[in-house]
C-alpha cells in the first residue's frame, strides 16, 4: 500500500470478504522496497523466507468478528484483538509503516 491508499481503509469494513485472501493484511510499499533492498544486500549465501507484513490490519473491526464472517467453520485459537493474523516473529527497526498515525491510524490498532 502507498501512504495515499490508507484513506480507503475504513471501506474494507463493510465486507470481511473482500480481503480475506490476505487475512486483511498489508504492507506499506515503502517497507516492500526496504525488505528487497535489505535482502539484496544481505552477505550470507542461502535464503530465508519470510512474512512481510505490518502490525495491524486494514479493518478496524476486531479479527474475531472478521475471522467469524470470513471463514465460520474454522476452529482457531485467541489472538489480540487487532493484531495481523500473519505470524510476524520480527519487525524491522524504523519502519516507516509501523505507525500508520500520520495516514490515518486504524482506531481498533489503538484498542488491541
Amino acid at each position: 500500500m502507498y501512504p495515499e491508499d490508507y484513506a480507503a481503509f475504513p471501506g474494507y469494513d463493510s465486507d470481511p470478504e473482500a480481503r480475506k485472501w490476505n487475512l486483511w493484511g498489508y504492507i506499506d510499499a515503502r517497507d516492500g522496497a526496504q525488505a528487497v533492498r535489505l535482502a539484496l544486500a544481505y552477505p550470507v549465501p542461502g535464503r530465508e523466507v519470510f512474512v512481510i507484513a505490518n502490525a495491524d490490519t486494514v479493518s478496524d473491526r476486531p479479527n474475531a468478528e472478521l475471522l467469524d464472517a470470513a471463514f465460520p467453520d474454522v476452529e482457531r485459537r485467541a489472538r489480540s484483538a487487532c493484531t495481523t493474523p500473519c505470524s510476524r516473529s520480527t519487525r524491522l527497526a524504523g519502519s516507516s509503516a509501523s505507525n500508520r498515525s500520520t495516514a490515518g491510524a486504524n482506531t481498533c490498532n489503538a484498542k488491541g
